[in-house]
C-alpha cells in the first residue's frame, strides 16, 4: 500500500499561517487534504515553520516558511494600537507596511525562496500540484519571483485561491495596482492556464477578479466539513423554551461588526416585548467574544462592556476558545447566524463561518450587498443595513421561524450537493483542463 501510495502525485496544500491544529486554516486544510486523496493524490503540507500539529497522518508534513500574514497582521497592528489608532488605521498600516519584518529582505522574496526550497526537496514536478488556498498580495508577488526563477515548464502546477478584493482588503500589498502588475506578467509570459490557475473563493469574487485582470478566475468554493446537517437543523436543548436561539461566532472584530451588537440585541428585544421583568426570553444571543490577533480594539472593547450589561438568559459571551468539537455543537444548537459584516470588507470577500451557517442549514441575517447576503437562498434569511433592520429581522424570523427553517434546510441540501468534500480538487482539475482556453483568453 505505502508503494502504490509513493508513486501517487503529490498535491500540496501551501500556507505560510498555518501553525496548529486550531482555527479555520488547519480545518481547511484538512478538508482539502481529504479532497486530495479522494482524487487521487498523496497530500503535502507546506506549513509554517513552528507548525505543531496533534494528528499528522493525513498529509507528509512540511515545516518551511518563515513569513506569514499573521507575523505582519501582528507587527503593524501593534505599532498602531502603541500609536492610539483607530481599527480603519490599522488596516491601512497593515496594507501598506505589509513587508515590515526583522529580516533584511522584503518577505515575498523570503517566501519565494522557501517554496523553491520545497518544491526541490520533494523533487515535484509537473504531475505534482500546489495550491495557495488563502492567497494575500505576498503570495501573488512570492510566486511571481518563484516563476522568474523557474523554468515553466518544470514547474509543478500551481493553483492560487483567494478570499480577498485587492480592490477592497487584501492583506499584504501596497494597493491593487502591484496585482495587475504580476497577473499582467503571468498573461504575458502565458503562465495563465499553464502553470498557474487563478481562482477565488466565491462565485462573486471570482466575476470581480475576472473583470478586475481581463483573465478567467475559477470558482473554487470552500469544502464543507466532515458534518451531516440533518440533526443540526432540529437538535435544541432542553430547558429553553421556543426562544429564538442565534449566534455570532469567530474572533471579535469590527469588520464582522461587533461593535454593533448592543443596539442589535436592543432592538431585537424590543421589538419581541421584552422587558427586563421578564422571566423567558423570547430570543437568546450565543456571542463569541474571544479576541483578535491584536486584542480587543476599543470599540470591541466597549460593546462587549455593554453586552455584559445584559442579562445571561438573553446573551450569553463564550470568552474562552472552543475545540472543534465545541464549536460544532454550539452551531448547531441555533437557529440563525447573525452576520452584520462590513459592505466595504465583505462586499466580496469569503466567510468560513457563512459557508458553516449554509451547509448546516442555518438562518442568515446578514448586512445587504455583501457576500453573506448574496448565500441567503429564498426564504432562508434577512438581509439587513442598519441595526434596527437587523433587530426587526431577528424578530420577523422569531414570529416566522418554521418557514425560515425549512428555507434553509432547503439551502443546505442544495448547497451540500453541489460542494461536497471531492469537489474541491475535482475544480482544480477542470480547470487544468481548460487551461489551454484560459490562457488564449
Amino acid at each position: 500500500m505505502r508503494i502504490r501510495e509513493r508513486k501517487l502525485p503529490r498535491f500540496v496544500i501551501a500556507d505560510p499561517s498555518l501553525r496548529d491544529s486550531k482555527g479555520h486554516h488547519y480545518s481547511l486544510t484538512r478538508r482539502i487534504t481529504e479532497s486530495a486523496r479522494l482524487s487521487g493524490f498523496r497530500p503535502v503540507w507546506f506549513c509554517h515553520r513552528e507548525a505543531q500539529f496533534e494528528n499528522t497522518e493525513s498529509a507528509q508534513i512540511r515545516p518551511l516558511f518563515s513569513v506569514s500574514l499573521y507575523d505582519a497582521y501582528r507587527q503593524t497592528a501593534d505599532n498602531a494600537i502603541k500609536r492610539g489608532g483607530s481599527i480603519r488605521a490599522m488596516v491601512a498600516s497593515l496594507i501598506s507596511r505589509a513587508h515590515t519584518r526583522s529580516s533584511t529582505e522584503p518577505p515575498d522574496v523570503v517566501l519565494a525562496k522557501q517554496l523553491a526550497s520545497g518544491i526541490k526537496s520533494l523533487k515535484l514536478g509537473f504531475s505534482d500540484r500546489i495550491l495557495f488556498h488563502t492567497a494575500d498580495g505576498m503570495t501573488y508577488a512570492a510566486i511571481d519571483r518563484f516563476l522568474a526563477a523557474t523554468l515553466a515548464a518544470d514547474a509543478p502546477r500551481l493553483h492560487v485561491c483567494t478570499p480577498y478584493d485587492p480592490t477592497g482588503i487584501m492583506p499584504n500589498r501596497v494597493r491593487e495596482r502591484p496585482i495587475d502588475q504580476v497577473i499582467n506578467r503571468w498573461r504575458d509570459a502565458g503562465f495563465i492556464g499553464n502553470p498557474v490557475y487563478l481562482h477565488a473563493e466565491n462565485a462573486r469574487l471570482a466575476t470581480h477578479l475576472s473583470s478586475l485582470w481581463g483573465l478567467p478566475v475559477g470558482t473554487l468554493p470552500l469544502p464543507l466539513p466532515e458534518y451531516e446537517p440533518a440533526g443540526a437543523i432540529t437538535d435544541r436543548p432542553s430547558g429553553e423554551g421556543h426562544a429564538l436561539r442565534v449566534a455570532h461566532l469567530g474572533p471579535a472584530r469590527i469588520e464582522k461588526g461587533f461593535h454593533l451588537l448592543p443596539k442589535i440585541v436592543e432592538h431585537a428585544l424590543n421589538e419581541l416585548g421584552w422587558s427586563n421583568d421578564s422571566s423567558n426570553t423570547p430570543i437568546k444571543f450565543f456571542i463569541q467574544t474571544t479576541p483578535q490577533v491584536v486584542g480587543y480594539t476599543p470599540q470591541v472593547a466597549e460593546a462587549l462592556t455593554k453586552l455584559k450589561g445584559f442579562p445571561e438568559n438573553v446573551v450569553r459571551l463564550i470568552d474562552k476558545e472552543t475545540s472543534e468539537a465545541e464549536y460544532l455543537a454550539l452551531a448547531q444548537s441555533c437557529d440563525v447566524f447573525l452576520l452584520p459584516y462590513g459592505v466595504h470588507e465583505y462586499k466580496y470577500r469569503s466567510s468560513g463561518i457563512v459557508s458553516e451557517a449554509v451547509s448546516l442549514g442555518k438562518v442568515i441575517v446578514a448586512t445587504d450587498n455583501t457576500y453573506p447576503a448574496s448565500m441567503i437562498g429564498s426564504d432562508a434569511g434577512v438581509a439587513a443595513t442598519t441595526v434596527r433592520e437587523f433587530g426587526s429581522a431577528l424578530a420577523k424570523i422569531s414570529r416566522n421561524i418554521e418557514k425560515y427553517r425549512l428555507g434553509a434546510i432547503s439551502a443546505a441540501l442544495h448547497y451540500r450537493a453541489e460542494f461536497a468534500a471531492k469537489a474541491y480538487v475535482d475544480r482544480c482539475l477542470e480547470a487544468e483542463r481548460l487551461g489551454r482556453t484560459m490562457s488564449q483568453w
